[in-house]
């Protein structure tokens, strides 16, 4: 009686499962779906955060290079300056020694019009 009594079940319960089979193919697939769009955006929140995190360490960066450019611009100037200082102290010394050998050829002048003159000179151009 009980294998009788399946058997005119057997079309229902075919049906039953045929039918939750469908239904359930279409929630899974409207389940899916949102989630889906949501691993989307989880990895777009993701790339974002390493993009933030680049460009945040990428202006650190820039800001210590601007700050070494400073540095070096600052010291750059100093150098230009000395440079400058040293030109013009090298211009400097050459007409002093111009001025030197001058007064040389003078004193030599002027202890030779001396002994030229009977006298006798204190000092010999300074040697």
């Amino acid at each position: 009686m009980l294998a009788a009594s399946l058997s005119d079940y057997t079309g229902l319960i075919i049906a039953v499962l045929g039918g939750g089979g469908i239904i359930g193919a279409v929630v899974a697939f409207l389940k899916v779906r949102p989630e889906a769009g949501q691993i989307a955006v989880t990895a777009s929140e993701g790339a974002l955060n390493v993009q933030i995190g680049v460009i945040n360490t990428l202006r650190q960066e820039n800001e210590s290079l601007r700050k070494r450019i400073d540095a070096v611009d600052s010291k750059l100037q100093a150098v230009y300056d000395l440079k400058t200082r040293v030109e013009q102290l090298e211009h400097e010394n050459g007409g002093l020694r111009n001025k030197n050998e001058r007064l040389r050829r003078r004193v030599v002048v002027l202890e030779r019009q001396v002994r030229d003159a009977g006298l006798t000179p204190e000092v010999t151009n300074g040697d």
